[in-house]
């Protein structure tokens, strides 16, 4: 496996990936609930989370598999909104038994991986750089951009020839964390940079078109996976240059981490019981949008817009070690299942979207059998409350009784003697 290995030295990392002119599907994430982290999904010597608009997004309902090896959560997303992968290296405690090792990143979308040839994100040791997976790479012809990520609303259809043929992953995001036991670099020209770009050409410029099909999903295959949302390329970010000072790497990779985020509408969510109500204080505006409860990122050192050098990762291979895993054990988070297959979350229940007719039934039901539920609650509470009554009755008719009834009569023995 070939990549390209870029190095902060503290500064911010920015990498994306190739559009391909289709939809990149989704994947997993892991994230646990330590400190800050309810942000974020952090592991023994890494930290990821995912940003929109410039802002954290919370992270409920944390599963990780009892390997120790694959988290999921769910974010609450809007509609139309970009949003960026971020992940950066956290050094250990002194307690730690990791042995400090170089950390590479994948990026899965609505299950299919992001091209990583040329992108793969290596950091090395424990800098404290920020690396991010901006959107999908546009390399078509001299143009150099990127699409951003979109959280978009997932298209149905009901055309039978489309069952099927959706992404296993569908509506997820994953990024996949490796630990890395070598690298060796491989510098390569600017002309054969040129080359492959120029082989590219011809491609050309219909790469940035989309297809209509891959847009939509079969009603059936969306209701299996519960899916609401899937990741859509967005508006073309223009490049001035290519980025420089690349040097291709071959990686060694080691044990394998995997982080998974579902996107559900914020309403759904707490809904659902899986994210906390709003707080009264903030406001939340129509269409779904997302509270304050989001927090600023660390500031990057990094001017915007600015494009960082890329600096060629080399370190000799490291003697091995066991097989850790690579989230500490005592993780506050919940310890359950292998994780295969991805969550089910129920439909929708806001009003003002538009569910089968099927789920507003179910919903009614649901609705219908909490009343029972709260009815039944209030009658067993009336009915301790007249029994509580009736035994005070019953004692304060019994202390009445006691103090009306007649004393009894003394009886009275004449014990004096008769006189002589």
């Amino acid at each position: 496996m070939t990549a390209i290995a870029t190095a902060g030295g503290g500064t911010t990392m920015d990498t994306t990936h190739n559009w391909r002119g289709g939809i990149a599907p989704a994947g997993v994430w892991r994230w646990m609930t330590v400190d800050d982290d309810l942000n974020g999904l952090k592991g023994n010597t890494f930290k990821c989370w995912i940003e929109c608009d410039g802002m954290r997004l919370p992270i409920y309902g944390v599963e990780k598999s009892a390997d120790h090896h694959s988290i999921v959560g769910w974010i609450p997303v809007e509609q139309g909104k970009p949003f960026v992968i971020c992940w950066n290296r956290v050094k250990p405690s002194p307690t730690s038994k990791h042995k400090p090792r170089s950390m590479s990143a994948v990026g899965v979308v609505d299950g299919v991986q992001l091209p990583h040839e040329r992108y793969m994100l290596v950091a090395k040791k424990f800098k404290q750089s920020k690396f991010k997976f901006k959107g999908f790479e546009s390399n078509s012809g001299k143009s150099y951009g990127y699409r951003q990520f979109i959280f978009s609303k997932l298209e149905t259809t009901d055309d039978e020839s489309m069952e099927g043929l959706c992404p296993q992953e569908l509506g997820a995001i994953r990024i996949d964390m490796w630990r890395v036991k070598g690298v060796n670099e491989d510098h390569i020209s600017e002309d054969e940079n040129e080359n492959k770009e120029e082989n590219k050409e011809d491609e050309g410029e219909d790469e940035d078109e989309e297809d209509p099909k891959k847009q939509v999903v079969h009603e059936r295959d969306a209701k299996a996976k519960s899916a609401e949302h899937r990741i859509m390329p967005g508006e073309k970010i223009m490049r001035k240059s290519r980025q420089a000072n690349g040097a291709y790497v071959s990686i060694t990779k080691g044990q394998h981490t995997y982080h998974s985020y579902f996107p559900v509408l914020a309403d759904v969510l707490r809904a659902k019981g899986i994210a906390p109500p709003p707080e009264p204080d903030a406001s939340v505006p129509a269409g779904g949008s997302l509270n304050t409860s989001r927090t600023l990122p660390h500031q990057d050192a990094q001017e915007a817009g600015r494009t960082p050098e890329e600096v060629a990762v080399a370190e000799p291979k490291l003697e091995e070690d066991t097989d850790e895993p690579l989230l500490s054990p005592d993780s506050d988070v919940r310890q359950t299942r292998h994780l295969h297959n991805k969550p089910v979350i129920e439909e929708t229940v806001k009003d003002e979207i538009e569910l089968p007719i099927d789920d507003q039934i179910a919903l009614a039901e649901a609705e219908n059998e909490k009343i029972k539920n709260n009815i039944r609650s209030q009658k067993l509470a009336r009915l301790k409350e007249l029994q509580d009554e009736r035994v005070r009755l019953k004692r304060e008719e019994s202390q009445f009784f006691d103090n009306t009834r007649p004393a009894k009569r003394a009886k009275f023995i004449d014990l004096t003697l008769d006189s002589e």
